[in-house]
């Protein structure tokens, strides 16, 4: 599993799996990822291209528990 963080089109961040990624498609100008969940994330990104070279070279997020 390999977790990066990514902000939608509202600027929301979002953390994503990327093995979860299913496919990716331009809407309204756009790359929205589609999951393999079903839902769908509408970035920032304007090409394909750029989404996939930043899913390949963003470093993987670590999550932090906490015991509190």
């Amino acid at each position: 599993m390999r977790l990066v963080e990514i902000f939608d089109k509202n600027e929301e961040r979002f953390v994503i799996n990327v093995d979860h990624i299913s496919s990716f498609r331009i809407e309204q100008g756009l790359v929205c990822l589609l999951l393999a969940s079903g839902e769908s994330v509408h970035t920032l990104f304007t090409t394909i291209e750029a989404a996939v070279d930043f899913l390949f070279r963003s470093q993987s997020l670590i999550l932090r528990g906490t015991n509190e």
